[in-house]
């Protein structure tokens, strides 16, 4: 492009010309005649709207020096536009650089956020805690396993995840992470009491006893006593005694305690002890067993005792205690012609006012307890030998059925009027008691005993005695004899 000044090269971006200085026209350049019709016509119009002639000739003039003063300062102008340029580029350059930096910033923040977070344990541990209260389990699990990678000591994690097992109806984990989270912390009573509900509502007492004995919270293990099965407590010392000694057994709970003299096991056909042991002469090796009322048995404690004085004799009975499908004769033996035996069946110790054993007896059906105690000459009283028999022989008949069919028989031969025993001329009735069993030769016979029995109530044996056989009923005369015999005879 020409300067239409002085015809000097300039660019297309250019105002100012850098030959002459002068500003690059926009407008084509008119002829000197039209410029001259214009300024007459500028200047009538001037006058027109500014009357003051002074005033046109001091605009006028201000008017040509302002215009002269832009060509004077073309240049200058020009070369400010120029550093213009340049200084608006170095803004842009500085603004650009300054945006990267804060990109910068921004992601080096976010970055090293995220990893601070990802490396929190506070931080997962809250949104765990938020993801088990929204019901967000596996979540609320995956952030407690994140928390232990952090933390691997933190109860509060353990608890969490045990909170989340319970809410997820898995028991057994629940079981393992508490019994895991009491190595740890021994005394946590929250795992002891989750662990306690477990084991009775599953009805695992066996696991719960063990569990109360190793608790080390007091509270807890009184609250749970009944659950519990400790070994009894001996009241007096083992060792060597020269008066007969009252053996006191405690236990902690409202269960039974067995024992035992001898050393041997006990167990529920031994001795339940219900008030103190008698230990009258001899050597006496005392075991004993506490079973709670849910069947947990604890351990085992045996003591021995030497007593030096009192009788040592002691009853000797036929038939150790068991289960019996063969009833047996029980006979007691005593080393002396002078002592007497005493019995009962109801459980308690005998006394001298219990029954006096005076010849064998056949073994009761069903479940049955003697308690067999000596008296020597000088009143001198051996310990108590108890023996327990759980008597079930295979039967064709019950024994309501055998005294019925007994009966029937009697009111046959006229001996009753009816099955309830009555007597001509009398209010006495008979009774038929039918509660043991006998065997001759390898036949099961039940063992009937006639009783009168009085107006009052008063019931007396009548010396007579039937035996019913228990495989095909038939009925026989019975009678034993003082060394335990049976005997039959036709009915």
């Amino acid at each position: 492009m020409k300067c239409p000044h002085c015809g000097g090269d300039m660019r297309q971006e250019q105002i100012f010309c850098e030959k002459c200085g002068k500003e690059r026209l926009l407008v084509p350049v008119f002829e000197p005649e039209i410029e001259e019709r214009v300024a007459e016509s500028m200047s009538t119009i001037v006058q027109d709207l500014a009357p003051d002639e002074h005033a046109d000739e001091k605009e006028t003039e201000q008017s040509n020096t302002e215009i002269s003063s832009e060509k004077e300062n073309g240049k200058i102008h020009k070369e400010a536009l120029k550093e213009n340029s340049r200084h608006g580029f170095r803004q842009l350059g500085l603004f650009a650089l300054a945006i990267m930096l804060l990109i910068g910033v921004i992601s080096t923040f976010s970055v090293y956020f995220y990893v601070y977070m990802e490396n929190s344990y506070e931080y997962q541990y809250g949104k765990a805690m938020t993801a088990f209260e929204e019901g967000r389990f596996e979540d609320a699990m995956s952030l407690a396993d994140r928390c232990l990678e952090l933390n691997e000591s933190s109860i509060d994690v353990r608890m969490l995840k045990i909170q989340i097992y319970q809410k997820q109806g898995m028991t057994d984990n629940v079981i393992d992470r508490c019994l895991a989270l009491l190595n740890m912390d021994p005394e946590n009573q929250t795992a002891y009491e989750i662990l306690i509900s477990i084991y009775i509502e599953r009805e695992e007492y066996l696991k719960l006893s063990r569990l109360l004995a190793e608790c080390p919270i007091q509270a807890l293990a009184e609250k749970y006593g009944d659950y519990r099965a400790e070994p009894p407590e001996f009241i007096e010392e083992e060792g060597v005694y020269y008066n007969p000694v009252s053996l006191k057994l405690l236990a902690g709970g409202t269960g039974t305690i067995y024992y035992t003299l001898d050393g041997s096991m006990p167990s529920k056909y031994s001795d339940r002890y219900t008030a103190p042991i008698k230990l009258n002469s001899g050597i006496y090796h005392v075991s004993a067993v506490y079973v709670n009322n849910y069947g947990i048995s604890s351990q085992i404690v045996t003591k021995t005792y030497e007593i030096e004085s009192g009788i040592e004799l002691s009853p000797e009975i036929s038939v150790d205690s068991g289960s019996y499908e063969i009833p047996y004769i029980i006979k007691v033996s005593v080393p002396d012609e002078e002592c007497t035996v005493y019995y009962t069946t109801d459980g308690e110790d005998p006394t001298m006012d219990s029954n006096r054993y005076s010849m064998p007896f056949p073994m009761p059906l069903g479940h049955s307890e003697f308690r067999f105690m000596l008296v020597d000459k000088e009143g001198n009283e051996s310990d108590v030998v108890k023996r327990v028999y759980d008597c079930n022989p295979a039967v064709n008949f019950t024994t309501d059925q055998a005294c019925i069919i007994l009966k029937q028989h009697l009111i046959a031969r006229g001996e009753i009027l009816d099955l309830e025993g009555n007597l001509n001329g009398t209010d006495d009735t008979k009774q038929y008691v039918c509660d043991s069993a006998m065997t001759s030769d390898d036949v099961v016979y039940y063992i009937i005993y006639e009783y009168i029995q009085s107006a009052s109530g008063t019931m007396i044996r009548s010396g007579n005695i039937f035996a019913f056989s228990v495989s095909d009923g038939r009925i026989l005369r019975a009678s034993i004899s003082g060394n335990g015999y049976l005997s039959l005879s036709e009915f």
